[in-house]
């Protein structure tokens, strides 16, 4: 019986396990790192995600604040007027008048209201100088990466927002305010043509609707 032997100089094309090839290699390499770079991307868009809804959630809470301040003034004022525009922005008053003593003896506490378009809303009692309602707001060490603008702060009172259903007297004691804050996001990002600075804008508006119970002609 002849014995088959293998021909020297022959390759075994298939099954071979000598190991990967330099081609399989690079292909691996090239695989590796679309994966890792698919996932840096995809971590990157999420962290800006969180900043950008950390920094709405910052702006909400003090568009808040600033509301319920001014509720809070509202629910116990007599009176509201408007006051010469300050800053670019609207500016108004609220009036308290307390009785206080036998016989009634009147108090009266006027609460000035005007805003900063990058200072926010500031109040005054009386003459004295206005404050920050928050002075948390805007954020300090944010001014590089994220902005935030007062772009209207006033009281209404054109009628516009007047409810045709109610009568008059019920209209001139409903004291609507509008605030809107326009926040910014800055960054900087490398380009294939270098680094450039990307914007992203948003713009919402807060609306105080109050009737003064204590509101008198």
């Amino acid at each position: 019986m002849t014995e088959l032997r293998p021909q020297p100089g022959r390759k075994k094309l298939i099954g071979s396990d000598r190991g990967f090839t330099y081609a399989e290699a690079i292909v691996s390499v090239v695989l590796l790192t679309l994966v890792f770079l698919g996932f840096t991307v995809t971590l990157l868009a999420f962290r800006e995600w969180i900043n950008r809804a950390w920094a709405i959630r910052v702006m909400d809470q003090y568009a808040n604040d600033v509301v319920s301040n001014l509720e809070r003034h509202l629910r116990k004022g007599s009176e509201i007027w408007r006051n010469n525009p300050q800053n670019g922005l609207g500016s108004f008053r609220i009036i308290e008048h307390n009785f206080v003593g036998y016989p009634f003896s009147e108090n009266t506490i006027t609460y000035n209201f005007s805003a900063h378009p990058l200072q926010g809303v500031k109040m005054a009692i009386g003459n004295t100088a206005p404050q920050k309602i928050d002075e948390d707001f805007p954020v300090t060490n944010w001014k590089d990466e994220h902005e935030f603008t007062m772009t209207k702060f006033e009281y209404v009172d054109d009628g516009s927002l007047d409810d045709p259903k109610r009568s008059v007297s019920f209209n001139e004691a409903m004291a609507h305010i509008l605030l809107t804050i326009q926040y910014e996001r800055l960054r900087e990002v490398e380009t294939p043509t270098g680094i450039k600075e990307r914007q992203w804008n948003l713009q919402k508006e807060y609306r105080v609707a109050y009737f003064m119970k204590n509101h008198m002609q």
